[in-house]
């Protein structure tokens, strides 16, 4: 199962107000043109945070 979602089932407080994901593989700042992996935890690569999150990175 993903830890990224593209749509919140949740209730939510504001729309389009999460502007970075913070996981412990990586960073992942949430821009218009999708997901952009800013920092990586050591040894963690862009395909290794795909599989475990299924996002998309750009």
């Amino acid at each position: 199962m993903s830890t990224i979602v593209t749509r919140c089932t949740l209730q939510l407080v504001g729309k389009a107000v999460e502007y970075r994901i913070i996981t412990n593989l990586a960073a992942i700042d949430v821009t218009e043109n999708g997901l952009d992996s800013c920092v990586r935890a050591p040894d963690n690569i862009d395909e290794r945070i795909r599989a475990a999150t299924a996002a998309t990175l750009s």
